[in-house]
């Protein structure tokens, strides 16, 4: 989340909800306060084992909901973000696939960040750098 509080130099309210239309209530990761309007954030932890196209289309899926229930209810021009964590080694094939699928599957409202679980960590403080 620190990642894209300085991207988007704005706080984010993390593990924030908010009221559906069918009287649930909606869970998410992170909501920027954007210029243009909220931006959901969802974060998705893919590890070299995992189907990381089932992540990447849940994590799609899952945004639209929050985005189409958001714009009833919160704020017309809502959007996302959807950040893959990629924790673990992961080869060089791997990475490729992963960044085609995300090129593939771009939206106009939700963009789509890759980020490595071990710079966030060295970046941020929580780990010593690698030897």
């Amino acid at each position: 989340m620190q990642e894209l509080q300085n991207e988007y130099k704005s706080s984010i309210r993390r593990d924030a909800a908010f009221p559906m239309p069918n009287g649930r209530t909606a869970r998410v990761d992170g909501l920027i306060e954007g210029s243009s309007g909220p931006i959901i954030a969802e974060i998705k932890l893919v590890r070299p084992q995992v189907d990381f196209s089932r992540r990447l289309r849940d994590g799609f899926i899952q945004l639209r909901s929050y985005i189409s229930s958001a714009r009833e209810i919160v704020h017309p021009k809502t959007s996302g973000i959807l950040v893959l964590v990629l924790d673990g080694h992961f080869k060089e094939d791997q990475l490729e696939r992963i960044e085609e699928a995300v090129r593939k599957s771009q939206k106009s409202d939700i963009s789509v960040r890759i980020l490595k679980s071990d710079d966030l960590m060295i970046k941020y403080g929580l780990a010593s750098p690698p030897s």
